[in-house]
């Protein structure tokens, strides 16, 4: 390989990347050195615990409900104000 700098993050070698650290890349374009167990889930449970509800993608805020009541009243009365 003749790669002069990271196609991944642009680094190149003055800022230190040297592409034998990194070993092959794989057929799809990528590198295996970049591929690992992230969790993102955890992560953001780690770095966010005050937005985590204990559950993922409910839609359970108290703001949206409501929203979806008045939304629900003003339809039903422009409908019986039609009919």
């Amino acid at each position: 390989m003749t790669a002069r700098m990271c196609r991944a993050c642009g680094a190149d070698a003055d800022c230190g990347w040297d592409e034998a650290d990194w070993g092959e890349s794989d057929a799809s374009g990528g590198n295996e050195a970049f591929e690992d167990d992230f969790d993102y889930d955890d992560f953001v449970r780690r770095e966010f615990p005050e937005s985590h509800s204990g559950s993922t993608a409910t839609g359970s805020a108290p703001g949206f409900w409501v929203s979806v009541v008045l939304f629900l009243v003003l339809v039903s009365l422009l409908l019986s104000m039609v009919v």
